[in-house]
């Protein structure tokens, strides 16, 4: 037997006291006041050598632990960092690549930096971002920002290193994201060209295939009129691949979110770009082609929304062609680097609420679980007396989520990198069912507690609109376990029930005849 509350109330809704389930554990007041405080956050690490530290990057390696990327800075000259984590969250090892480094990281200019990792089918870890390196031109060596693959082994020990560029071009890559495919490797990124002054001509998207080893096997660009930046790609069910970033361009305003269809060999088969008053573009990880052969990907936006920039999560069709968009934030800046697809189909985003914001409670993170049709299922707030700005999210093998970042924006003296781990979530289903009585049954179908959650029940209508009913709260409800409500209302006439649990929403109408509830729907 399950866990089941019922409340029976005339004309409101009350909520009456607690069956324990069969086979578990009566829940004492003490232990959910731990659960209430930790909101499922299992443990929070912290990487401080003292001046700017990031993880960028990380993932759930195949031993149970967790792999990250980022940088760190010594006596300012900036490192790629490669950091391993136990499965509890402690540091197992380091290492530092002295060889790829820069000295300048501020948000507008980046001639060093780790964006990406995965880890390969031999066990070993590959790194994609862009470092300094020193070529000759023209006879004459010179230092420039150049994208790179950086391959280790399983313990983080290097087995090469590849930049990218073109002498012959006067154009320099950024590497952004990088898959794995059974030849090689497949990257996304954008590359920037320049005169022979050395002033930037313009920005192209790109995607490149290498072998096992890094070398060079064909190379994409894509030029859609003016600038144009990659950031993520995915693959598709026809063997090509999605690409997602933004454009630049005096027929748009500010900058548009762009995306790009390939076949396997990177030739386009179509683009789309997505313009509004203000400036839109993804400049992340997260794009995810749907059950229904549409994409799914996420950006910010400068145009919709409540605030001044706002995430921003826009479904597809299959060529496309926009589906639905929503946006997620406040009065002030809300922005989203990261979305990642999780087991049950739905798709999850770090967002850093009030980004950047002067007062009060500000650069928090918070993590918002929608469906494939954009409804919300789950979210919540952590929040920390430091700024915390997450990069990046990725699902575990428990069905929580490991999630890194900084808490300093770049350009400051000071910045540690950030790793946390939190559990799964809850998944709430809302039943409401008629007879004798109204019936809202609210059931937590996901792997996780739902811990003092608030809820609202409300009901309106009947003849003369004489019944106008609300009652809120807050429950718990357990992985696994339902709760339900009792409403009789001895009434006549058409009536709406409204169920609101936490961010799920459910809404009927139906007929009162005297206690019965007739033609839910």
């Amino acid at each position: 037997m399950k866990k089941k509350i019922v409340g029976i109330c005339i004309c409101m809704l009350m909520i009456a006291t607690t069956v324990p389930v069969v086979g578990t554990t009566n829940i004492t007041t003490d232990e959910k006041n731990v659960q209430t405080q930790s909101r499922g956050m299992e443990w929070n690490f912290t990487y401080d050598l003292g001046e700017f530290d990031e993880i960028r990057h990380m993932l759930q390696t195949t031993d149970g632990g967790f792999i990250g990327c980022g940088m760190i800075e010594e006596s300012n000259k900036f490192y790629i960092l490669l950091l391993k984590l136990t499965p509890g969250g402690t540091e197992e090892w380091h290492v530092v690549n002295h060889d790829l480094n820069g000295t300048s990281v501020t948000p507008t200019e980046m001639d060093v930096i780790a964006f990406h990792i995965i880890q390969t089918t031999d066990g070993g870890f590959l790194v994609s971002g862009v470092s300094m390196i020193n070529v000759e031109v023209e006879g004459t060596p010179i230092w420039i920002p150049a994208g790179f693959l950086w391959k280790t082994t399983a313990t983080g020990t290097t087995q090469w290193v590849q930049h990218y560029y073109s002498i012959e071009e006067l154009a320099i890559d950024y590497i952004y994201y990088t898959l794995e495919i059974p030849s090689g490797y497949v990257s996304t990124g954008h590359r920037i060209y320049f005169d022979m002054m050395g002033q930037v001509i313009e920005f192209d998207g790109f995607l490149q295939q290498t072998d096992k080893d890094g070398d060079l096997q064909w190379f994409q660009s894509y030029d859609a009129g003016d600038d144009e930046h990659l950031s993520s790609l995915c693959n598709t069910s026809d063997g090509g691949y999605l690409l997602t970033g933004w454009r630049e361009s005096s027929s748009i305003h500010n900058g548009a979110l762009w995306i790009l269809k390939t076949n396997g060999t990177g030739a386009k088969q179509w683009e789309q770009t997505y313009d509004g008053t203000g400036f839109e573009y993804t400049y992340g990880k997260g794009c995810f082609q749907t059950s229904d052969n549409g994409y799914i990907f996420c950006g910010n936006t400068g145009s919709y929304g409540a605030g001044i920039v706002d995430a921003w999560v826009m479904k597809t069709d299959a060529s496309g062609n926009e589906l639905w968009n929503r946006t997620f934030g406040s009065t002030h800046n809300d922005y989203t680097w990261c979305m990642t697809k999780a087991s049950n189909g739905d798709y999850v985003l770090a967002i850093c609420k009030d980004y950047t914001y002067n007062s009060g409670t500000k650069d928090d993170i918070w993590i918002v679980e929608i469906n494939e049709a954009g409804g919300t299922e789950w979210s919540y707030l952590i929040e920390q007396t430091e700024t915390q700005i997450p990069t990046c999210i990725q699902q575990t093998k428990d069905k929580g989520f490991i999630i890194s970042g900084r808490t300093e924006e770049y350009g400051t003296a000071i910045s540690d990198g950030i790793a946390i781990k939190i559990g799964p979530f809850p998944h709430l289903d809302i039943e409401i069912k008629g007879g004798l009585g109204i019936k809202a049954k609210i059931t937590n179908n996901g792997l996780g507690d739902a811990i003092q959650i608030p809820y609202k029940l409300s009901v309106n209508g009947g003849i003369l609109g004489l019944i106008n009913e609300t009652k809120n709260g807050t429950i718990d409800l357990l992985a696994g376990n339902y709760k339900s409500f009792l409403g009789l209302y001895m009434r006549l006439g058409k009536v709406t029930f409204i169920v609101k649990v936490a961010e799920k929403e459910k809404t009927v109408t139906a007929i009162l005849l005297g206690p019965f509830v007739l033609g839910v729907k």
